[in-house]
């Protein structure tokens, strides 16, 4: 019987021992990937922003890379050159590579056309600014996701201002800024309404300047109902814009 039971006892504790040589194994098999898994980590997320971006040229110090965006002025390449500590970025248009890649890029002309262009350039100031401080190569995801996220706004803002331009017969004026004006009218059976947006280079994430002018002798025009229409039914995002312009126009008609 006493046998028996140190016979037991000494394969329950083989079976312990076994167990901690595996935890021990397990641990410096742990401590060894660890590191190895962190890196690898590092430059997955290094390379998640390349997926909307084409490589134009791979060297051993320098890449440059292509986004074919919706329109001729977001098809942008950029290059980063790295010399010793430092990286040198550089931007530039690539319209060229627009018309000869496949899909097909919405061409926007007269002042649309240049509050695209004055916008891409600003982002492309400021990016390459905000990033120049601190750029290392394990930076460039990051950075073309940025400038992807950027030029995508700019693609959807574009196609929304044509749109309204298109349907309510708007007239865009601009200046030299990346801020423009859309100007239209909206006119019902006994009434007529003049009406001025301000868009800034922050739409549509910032509310947007609206002037309402009432026409002399229109009748069934109240300018406080419209206005508490539109703080109410058009909230910040993409085609809020669009929803102002049919609210307006339920109003008139």
């Amino acid at each position: 019987m006493a046998l028996s039971t140190v016979y037991k006892t000494e394969q329950e504790y083989g079976r312990y021992l076994g167990s901690i040589e595996s935890a021990l194994t397990l641990s410096s098999q742990y401590d060894r990937t660890r590191p190895m898994a962190f890196n690898s980590q590092r430059d997955y997320n290094s390379l998640k922003g390349l997926q909307s971006w084409s490589p134009v040229e791979i060297g051993e110090s320098k890449i440059s890379l292509t986004s074919l965006g919706l329109t001729l002025q977001t098809c942008q390449e950029v290059t980063y050159e790295v010399s010793g500590s430092m990286t040198t970025i550089t931007t530039s248009g690539r319209s060229d590579r627009a018309q000869t890649s496949t899909g097909v890029h919405r061409k926007y002309s007269g002042l649309l056309a240049g509050f695209l262009e004055r916008s891409v350039n600003r982002i492309n100031a400021s990016g390459i600014g905000e990033w120049k401080a601190t750029f290392g190569t394990a930076n460039v995801g990051q950075h073309l996701q940025s400038l992807s996220c950027y030029f995508g706004r700019l693609d959807i803002v574009a196609a929304e201002l044509q749109g309204i331009v298109d349907r309510y017969n708007a007239k865009i004026v601009g200046d030299k800024s990346d801020s423009l004006s859309l100007s239209m009218e909206f006119e019902g059976r006994n009434s007529m309404l003049r009406v001025d947006f301000k868009i800034g280079p922050a739409y549509p994430w910032l509310p947007v300047d609206v002037e309402l002018d009432v026409f002399e002798g229109s009748i069934d025009v109240d300018v406080d109902r419209i206005r508490r229409a539109l703080r109410k039914n058009t909230k910040l995002g993409f085609g809020s814009l669009s929803r102002a312009c049919d609210i307006l126009s339920a109003f008139v008609s």
